[in-house]
């Protein structure tokens, strides 16, 4: 790697803590030598790596096998390194950390030191750490966290834990020319997983990262200097982010959403590149385009590495012209294939393809030519052009045409003009038509050739000539069963979110051109589709004249419940189901919910639906099939669904059009709302006050107390009664040191009734609330719904001690 020698790194890994409440790991220690041996590969130094471990037994040896020192993992024993390392100066910094992490909802993410149990819980406060690391003198850093952003202790310890920086050291100042990107395992509230022995955060970051084979996806080549450059802009958003979603997914049936986070002046970066490797030897690949006035016909030039490495573009956006000549460093002996797309009204033919193997300097030289010219035989059956051409006296063609000479030629084609098409073109027109009228266009030229003549100078000859345009390559889009509602559901009316890719063009799914079909240049074509939960993509190979199929999947990523519920049962009929009810997905026999009425509904055959008639927002339901008992909030204006399962979901039946409530009231992605889309929250008036109540919790997460304010009141005017509400003014009051005092009726009202956050973030700030202000019931009471607490669900699940019966609890 391109400076690896002023690099440096702090490796962190902790299987085992002093506390024996604290849970043990088998994962972490292995993480740390991973990431030990992938900085070896980049040629960091041994004696700039500053390896912590305490590893379990069964990961002892491979830490030893490293050969290197290894520190401790307190609190005390961390800190020494990092105060050894603010007294360095480096080109980069790399810093992992793997063991526990939690997050403190007052107080942010935090990653638990070796010594950390109960009443001491120790840990270095991300936020404070990072900032600190701003301050040293590494220009670009990288922290990556494969730990828990959940609150797995007991609640009553909650109110104790504070991320904390190192006792007794003031902060220093930020560096005004420095980067950090922060890379967690997960998106806050979430379990990050061990697979295999690993984390699987981690474990999928070194390797989509490895030095010896990166993920071409991962991989940009710096064009001037020949050297890779690995974008972690691109590794995380299109490669490890979905990577891990989709095995959490699959394996485990559990949501993990790995995040990207970047402080510092890196922050409008368009590619964040962590690592440069250099080439030993490189050559100069220099593409030209003969002749001269051929230029212009050219749409794209393409340069692709045979082993799908890198590829480049030009034009680069903003640039819309192709310029001459191209020259591009690779490593030498690479091979590369040259593609060049003319323009759709281009004139010039040639060859569109060249390949090329770089052992040396290297020129690619893509010589275009004209048609033939000369009146020569009419067009050929099936779809061949003439063209009217103004040439010079040097043979090449001039601009000659303007307004008055095409006037002329219109008027020149007479009775033809209903059925000989005219396209005008800067050095002359194209006459098209229909496979019964080719007869005609001999005529129609001739009559425009004589109307040049007589509008042109006498230096400008009318030359007709034949034109066969370029058979288009396509690409058709199969959808599943059910069309893209079944994989969009209520999304297909949110007309500017681009959901589908294919090649270049970007589109929503309303936009999608009818029927389905994209036409493309010929050679590999990527198609994505890119949905607030989840990712899938495909290359195809496009072959000019031919249009190529790709079956989409009936599926993508962990949809929400309203997409796997509109796939079978229409949007019309939703309206039907009514409030206060559930309606359970992949129910199991014998499924009993106490006191409430079973429905059976024709239009939903073989789905249970119960409802409790009249429940305000504080209403519960809890259902039972005998080994699994399960507790939901009610929603009183539409129904719930409830994923019945080891893992289950449930979300209100909201027919909103909004990729933020897939994003947040699904997926729980409360990291990725966007700035924008947090401004806009201030004064959006909520057709459904949960997507608004989810806002306001993402809000809170950010720490954006100006626009939760303003979304709180907007949902006060809607909706007051929804119990949230509440318990987010009080923290947010805790967390800006402001009184609550007007507050405390609401809250007292709320603990009479035992209200229960409709959303799981809410459950450990209401404990938080009930300890303040000494509401020790309905503390009691939110703790036994914490310990039970479903984390794969935003919509609180709560699994309660088992009791003989199912029933409805009191609200």
């Amino acid at each position: 790697m391109k400076d690896a020698a002023t690099t440096w790194a702090l490796v962190v890994g902790i299987d085992e803590y002093d506390d024996p409440a604290v849970k043990r790991l088998t994962g972490a220690a292995r993480d740390a030598a991973a990431a030990v041996r992938w900085l070896r590969a980049l040629g960091v130094p041994d004696g700039q790596i500053l390896l912590h471990a305490v590893p379990s037994a069964g990961a002892a040896a491979e830490v030893e096998a490293l050969g290197l020192m290894v520190r401790g993992c307190t609190l005390t024993s961390i800190w020494k390194s990092v105060h050894l390392l603010a007294g360095k100066k480096g080109s980069r910094l790399f810093v992992f950390l793997c063991g526990h992490g939690l997050y403190e909802p007052g107080s942010k993410g935090l990653f638990l030191t070796q010594e950390a149990g109960d009443g001491a819980m120790t840990n270095l406060g991300i936020e404070k750490y990072s900032d600190h690391f701003l301050s040293m003198d590494f220009p670009l850093q990288v922290l990556v966290m494969d730990g828990c952003l959940n609150q797995p202790y007991p609640p009553a310890v909650r109110p104790t834990v504070e991320a904390a920086f190192y006792p007794g050291v003031a902060p220093r100042p930020t560096r005004p020319d420095t980067t950090l990107i922060r890379c967690m395992a997960v998106t806050r509230g979430q379990l990050a997983l061990e697979d295999e022995g690993r984390g699987l955060f981690l474990r999928t970051f070194l390797k989509v990262l490895d030095p010896a084979e990166p993920h071409p996806d991962a991989v940009g080549l710096d064009h001037s200097t020949g050297a890779f450059r690995y974008d972690l802009r691109r590794a995380m958003l299109d490669v490890i982010s979905p990577t891990v979603v989709e095995t959490a997914r699959q394996r485990y049936g559990r949501p993990q959403c790995p995040t990207m986070q970047v402080q510092g002046v890196g922050e409008s970066w368009s590619t964040l590149p962590i690592v440069e490797i250099a080439p030993e030897r490189t050559a100069r690949i220099r593409v030209t385009v003969e002749p001269g006035p051929a230029v212009p016909a050219v749409r794209q030039i393409r340069i692709d590495a045979d082993t799908g490495d890198w590829q480049r573009r030009v034009p680069a956006p903003p640039a819309d012209t192709v310029e001459v000549p191209i020259d591009s460093v690779v490593p030498a002996g690479t091979r590369v294939a040259v593609r060049c797309l003319l323009r759709a009204d281009a004139l010039w033919r040639g060859p569109q393809f060249s390949a090329v193997s770089a052992d040396e300097d290297v020129e690619v030289v893509i010589r275009l030519t004209r048609p033939m010219m000369g009146s020569g035989p009419g067009p050929e059956a099936g779809g061949t052009d003439l063209m009217v051409e103004t040439v010079g006296p040097d043979g090449l063609p001039v601009l000659a045409l303007g307004p008055e000479q095409y006037a002329a030629i219109e008027r020149s084609l007479g009775e033809l003009r209903e059925r000989v098409t005219l396209v005008r073109h800067e050095t002359g027109p194209i006459l098209r038509a229909g496979p019964g009228d080719h007869d005609l266009l001999s005529v129609a030229a001739a009559r425009a050739a004589q109307a040049i003549t007589a509008t042109t100078p006498s230096s400008v000859v009318a030359v007709v000539h034949s034109v066969t345009p370029l058979a288009p390559a396509g690409v058709r889009l199969v959808w599943p069963p059910g069309g893209p509602f079944a994989l969009a559901g209520a999304l297909l009316s949110h007309q500017d979110m681009p959901m589908v890719q294919v090649g270049e063009e970007r589109l929503s799914v309303r936009e999608v051109p009818g029927p389905d079909t994209f036409h493309v240049p010929p050679g590999p074509v990527p198609v994505r589709l890119t949905l607030p939960w989840g990712s899938w993509s495909r290359t195809v190979h496009a072959v000019a004249g031919e249009t190529v199929e790709v079956p989409l999947p009936a599926e993508v990523g962990a949809p929400p419940l309203r997409v796997r519920f509109s796939a079978v049962h229409p949007l019309s009929r939703w309206g039907a189901i009514g409030g206060g009810t559930v309606v359970v997905l992949d129910a199991p026999a014998g499924l009993r919910a106490g006191d409430a009425d079973r429905v059976l509904r024709a239009d939903l055959p073989g789905l249970p639906v119960f409802r409790v008639p009249s429940l305000p927002w504080h209403g519960l339901i809890g259902l039972s099939d005998g080994e699994q008992r399960l507790v939901v909030p009610l929603h009183p204006l539409m129904p719930v669904l409830l994923a019945w399962g080891d893992q289950p979901r449930a979300e209100p039946l909201s027919e909103v059009p909004s990729p933020t409530w897939d994003l947040l009231v699904s997926a729980g992605r409360l990291d990725d709302l966007a700035e924008e889309s947090m401004r806009e929250l201030t004064f959006l008036k909520w057709e459904d006050p949960v997507l608004g109540l989810a806002g306001a919790y993402a809000c809170f997460a950010q720490e954006r107390h100006d626009h939760l304010a303003a979304v709180l009141a907007n949902l006060t005017g809607i909706d007051p009664d929804v119990p949230d509400l509440t318990i987010l003014r009080s923290a947010s009051r805790k967390a800006t040191g402001h009184a609550e005092d007007d507050l405390l009726p609401r809250l007292a009202g709320l603990a009479a009734r035992g209200a229960v956050p409709v959303l799981r973030w809410g459950v450990p700030l209401a404990i938080e609330a009930a300890n303040r202000h000494g509401l020790t019931d309905w503390a009691q009471g939110l703790s036994e719904v914490d310990r039970g607490l479903v984390s794969s669900s935003v919509w609180t699940v709560t699994r309660p001690p088992h009791r003989p019966g199912p029933d409805v609890p009191p609200g």
